[in-house]
């Protein structure tokens, strides 16, 4: 097991909300509780989220996952399956908790509870249930952490997989998989504020890591159906076509939620320099678009 070079001075929290209650109007409550929806987001947890944080190299850290207290008995029992692993930790809470609300005080009575040593700091890292952290995510967090207060690490490259394919995505200013360094005595964890928003509470570390992908996000049917208008255009704008092999060598996750390499190379150099093609496109707009607004 590696260990941080401050591990003494702070703990460190991976939070993930799996079907708590919410107030958007695109997720309804009685969504979060519907066998089926469970039964896929849970699919996508077993192929991605959980294996690939079961595996983290450095195991100096705590996942606390909340689910709705009204969750059934029997997929409660399902759930009792990742408690084998000591660092995961199931919280059943009646609140609600989105991004619209400020955290809720149950929910960081629930991270204080289970902090494991007196420290001055806590470091709590954002995580959705149907995406993947590299293997050495939460080292690569740690070694950002020099007792920072109100300090975010982003970021910025990871991986996106959609339609099978696998797609090297840009993703700066607060993405969903940001972590936020407090002072223990008063901190409100990463879910304080939407992911977008967090620099607003004190500054953003954007870290350049293109040679080290840190994450996985996983675009299916159900998330891009639910989030803002222009998600999936964004997303590919920002996104040039990978390789398969590169989530193999750096993600520890099921093989069922691996595609089949690529087996046309020719198909597979066309669609890559097509992206790149869209990605130069987007960015020369980008900046257009900006000097337009200076000059305003």
């Amino acid at each position: 097991m590696v260990l941080s070079k401050e591990m003494s001075s702070f703990n460190h929290f991976v939070l993930t909300r799996f079907n708590v209650k919410s107030t958007k109007k695109d997720r309804p409550n009685h969504l979060n509780l519907d066998g089926d929806w469970l039964e896929s987001r849970l699919k996508l947890f077993d192929n991605f989220c959980y294996p690939s944080v079961q595996g983290q190299s450095n195991q100096n850290f705590k996942w606390i996952v909340f689910f709705n207290i009204d969750t059934s008995d029997a997929f409660k029992e399902k759930i009792k399956k990742y408690s084998k692993w000591k660092n995961f930790i199931p919280a059943y809470i009646s609140c609600v908790f989105n991004d619209i609300e400020k955290i809720p005080e149950e929910a960081l009575e629930i991270i204080r509870a289970n902090m494991t040593m007196e420290s001055e700091y806590v470091i709590t890292t954002r995580l959705d249930t149907d995406d993947a952290l590299c293997k050495n995510f939460v080292q690569m967090v740690q070694d950002n952490f020099v007792e920072q207060d109100g300090v975010s690490i982003n970021f910025i490259y990871g991986y996106v997989l959609y339609d099978n394919k696998l797609y090297l995505r840009r993703y700066p200013q607060g993405n969903p998989f940001i972590s936020l360094i407090e002072k223990t005595e008063a901190f409100k964890g990463v879910f304080r504020l939407s992911h977008q928003r967090l620099y607003e509470i004190g500054s953003m570390k954007n870290i350049k890591n293109r040679q080290t992908p840190a994450w996985l996000q996983i675009l299916h049917e159900a998330n891009i159906a639910q989030t803002r208008s222009g998600f999936l255009k964004t997303t590919m704008n920002q996104s040039v076509r990978q390789s398969i092999k590169n989530l193999r060598s750096s993600f520890l996750i099921n093989d069922a939620g691996i595609p089949i390499q690529e087996k046309n190379l020719l198909k597979f150099r066309a669609e890559q320099a097509f992206s790149i093609f869209r990605f130069l496109k987007a960015r020369i707009n980008l900046r257009r678009r900006l000097r337009f607004l200076l000059k305003l």
